[in-house]
């Protein structure tokens, strides 16, 4: 039954209940859209038997347990997102195997553990992880994003620095790395987000001075460097963009 079903949406309603395991039958599934209900428990072993899958959009339900590794064989996805959901345990280091993902966002969910270096492996263009209590570095491969717009990382436990790689993201428009643990002084390797529109690091432990090389961000609208232990002065060229709407230093 239903063998042939190629999407099944059922998005913002009232459902209820668990994921029932039937649905690893849907074996020529490519779209699962489950978002805004009030749907709750583990999924079931059975979706990962949906090899076809190429967006899931599981957000905004009460789903637990951990997110399951068998995800990681979908190698067809292209959209990811269960945000805003009670997932706990490490992410899967096997999502990295997804070479056609381009949207992954697990936020507001209550994962624990580092970011696996192999994130560093996909494709993406937004990778949003917030709100959860993540530990440990920003891994340095996730500098290898080169289509990424949007790095959300914001109120986990990340602890270290900014790794320079991470200058080496020319799309970037938003970084988001406030409310974690954060140390050390900005890299120089800032000017490489020539596209940077916001940057938000308040509420960190960084020090140092600011780098001149901030001022050399022509599209930032928004720097937001608060509730951090810097030192020195504000960059003349950071004051001299036009564009810019936002400069908080408290």
């Amino acid at each position: 039954a239903l063998h042939k079903l190629k999407e099944l949406t059922l998005s913002s309603n009232q459902l209820s209940g668990s994921v029932p395991t039937e649905i690893g039958n849907l074996i020529s599934l490519t779209k699962l859209a489950l978002n805004s209900n009030t749907l709750a428990g583990h999924l079931p072993q059975e979706i990962e038997k949906l090899k076809n899958l190429k967006w899931v959009y599981l957000a905004s339900n009460y789903f637990t347990g951990n997110i399951p590794v068998g995800f990681g064989n979908m190698v067809e996805m292209t959209y990811l997102n269960i945000s805003n959901n009670q997932f706990e345990g490490i992410i899967p280091p096997e999502l990295g195997r997804l070479s056609k993902l381009q949207y992954l966002n697990l936020a507001q969910n209550k994962l624990t553990g580092p970011i696996p270096t192999e994130l560093g492996d996909l494709n993406l263009y937004r990778l949003n992880l917030e709100f959860n209590q993540l530990t440990g570095n920003i891994p340095t491969e996730l500098g290898n994003l080169v289509d990424l717009v949007h790095l959300d990382l914001e109120s986990n436990q990340l602890s270290g620095g900014i790794p320079p790689s991470l200058g080496y993201l020319p799309r970037l428009k938003k970084l988001e790395l406030h409310n974690n643990q954060l140390n050390g002084s900005l890299p120089s390797t800032v000017n490489g987000w020539e596209q940077l529109e916001e940057l938000d690091i308040t509420n960190n432990q960084f020090s140092g001075q600011i780098p001149d090389e901030l001022g050399e961000l022509t599209y930032i609208k928004s720097v937001n460097l608060s509730f951090n232990y810097f030192t020195g002065g504000i960059p003349s060229q950071l004051l001299k963009i036009e564009g810019l709407e936002l400069l908080y230093l408290h």
